[in-house]
């Protein structure tokens, strides 16, 4: 059973398109006994408003036009709720009735009024909660012209928004809350008074509403309000979403959208796909869809970069990563990579988007070690510390040829780069500097599980470069696992997938 101080808490989101359309009641979640079906009924012989508030005269009975269509919306709404509507003969008995009426107001087409009334014992539990909505259509000053209604006219959109009403729903343009006037109108909400089409469906924002009401899985499910899980569908814009208590769900809809955790990455569980993703951690058992980013204390995951590097070759993304280690011995993060498969997508071969990663390690010299005025011979013994695990550098050989190369214009800063990196594989296996090879796939599987797999960044561009040199150093011929300690995730949270 609720308590009292459920029922007389505030049931608002913070969100704007969500709070514009929440009403006081009628409390459809409260009802005690407690039950997961909602009656209506037809009749106008029981059960009508005793206080006929808002209407005069006779009332008369919905006909089958009429009764199929909120059939078919309550079908609707059960969709979007999870609630069971049930047509019952004995309107004494139901809690959502229809009658066609004559309205008081002029001009108005449709009206709903609800009521509801509780008790509670000692311990301020509710023992008692009755609500009921009336549906009234007008057939006196608007004669018959709401009396076929369908998918697509506007009698049938009446009904939607009269039994928006009666599901909790208000006009987004009164109360204390209310939409923007750009969305004030049919396109977000049905409850809206201005028209911009005709609709057959509830608006993102109504959608949005009902399920923050009752959480898609009906009355006294674990969603909705008056429960610790909340069902938050989001806007079309870029939305930043900070993670509650409870079990939740959220849906990002459009936009880049970003969900706020308290904790550091390593104390979550991800599972499920990037797309259809389930997080568990303090804050509870969270199911997020149409998310793009997960933001921790210390990482952000980027839930969009799995998609992003299948969309091209595998080796196409290794010889990105390779640039990473081999220009900045660091590895990748997952922002900065998705960010250069773009580029390559759009048509940058590799060797410009090289002499991008050289030119932008001479614009942060102080994290690099690049600067304007670089000789050659420094730049091919850093390239070689990097590639080849040479701590002192080229040989003399090696040094000579590569710096003329430079020199001569024959390669680029970016395209020597690139040969050193395919020379470096060809020693796989050699008994003598097989370890070269070895080392450079070593850093690139973690470059991969680390910016691919798990998506990972560290919270400002400084850390992921320091941390990503970090962690780089750790990585040796044979072993990665100092690497993987140091970044502090289990080898099953490398995996989004």
């Amino acid at each position: 059973m609720p308590k009292l101080d459920v029922i007389k808490a505030s049931q608002l989101s913070g969100w704007n398109h969500i709070d514009a359309l929440l009403d006081d009641g009628p409390g459809w979640n409260w009802l005690t006994p407690t039950r997961s079906t909602i009656y209506y009924s037809f009749s106008v012989t029981a059960g009508t408003d005793p206080k006929s508030t808002g209407v005069t005269g006779a009332l008369s009975a919905f006909n089958a036009a009429q009764q199929a269509a909120v059939v078919d919306i309550l079908r609707q709404i059960k969709q979007l709720t999870g609630i069971t509507f049930t047509e019952i003969g004995d309107g004494a008995k139901a809690d959502i009735h229809f009658a066609n009426a004559n309205i008081i107001t002029a001009n108005n087409a449709g009206l709903t009024n609800w009521t509801s009334s509780y008790q509670y014992d000692s311990k301020q539990e509710i023992i008692n909660y009755v609500a009921q909505a009336y549906v009234y259509v007008d057939n006196a000053e608007s004669g018959n012209l709401y009396s076929a209604p369908a998918a697509g006219n506007y009698a049938y959109e009446l009904l939607m928004h009269e039994l928006g009403h009666a599901m909790g729903l208000k006009h987004p343009f009164s109360g204390a809350i209310v939409l923007p006037a750009s969305q004030d109108n049919t396109e977000f909400t049905l409850m809206s008074y201005k028209q911009s089409s005709l609709h057959s469906s509830y608006g993102p924002d109504d959608i949005a509403a009902l399920a923050w009401l009752y959480g898609g899985d009906g009355l006294g499910g674990n969603l909705g309000v008056g429960t610790q899980g909340k069902y938050l569908i989001a806007t079309a814009n870029n939305d930043v979403i900070q993670a509650s208590l409870g079990n939740d769900q959220i849906d990002g809809q459009g936009g880049q959208d970003l969900v706020n955790f308290s904790d550091p990455r390593a104390t979550y569980k991800l599972s499920g796909t990037p797309t259809n993703l389930a997080v568990l951690g303090k804050e509870g058992t969270d199911a997020i869809r149409n998310v793009e980013r997960l933001h921790f204390s210390d990482m952000t995951v980027n839930l969009s970069v799995q998609a992003i590097a299948a969309s091209v070759n595998s080796l196409d993304v290794q010889h990105l990563e390779e640039l990473y280690i081999a220009f900045f011995n660091r590895i990748p993060d997952a922002d900065g990579l998705a960010y250069w498969i773009d580029q390559f997508k759009s048509g940058n071969s590799l060797r410009q988007i090289a002499d991008a990663f050289y030119n932008a390690g001479v614009a942060y010299s102080s994290l690099t070690g690049y600067t304007k005025d670089m000789s050659n011979e420094a730049f091919v013994n850093l390239i070689y510390k990097n590639v080849l695990g040479r701590i002192s550098g080229a040989d003399p050989e090696g040094l000579s040829y590569w710096s003329n190369a430079l020199a001569s214009a024959e390669e680029s800063h970016g395209s020597l780069v690139i040969s050193i990196l395919n020379s470096a594989h060809t020693y796989k296996g050699d008994p003598q500097f097989g370890w070269v090879p070895d080392l450079l796939d070593n850093k690139i599987n973690v470059a991969h599980m680390f910016a691919v797999k798990a998506g990972l960044n560290y919270n400002s561009d400084i850390e992921s470069v320091q941390m990503g040199m970090k962690i780089a150093a750790e990585i040796t011929p044979t072993t990665i696992d100092a690497a993987i300690k140091l970044i502090g995730l289990n080898p099953d949270q490398f995996n989004l997938a």
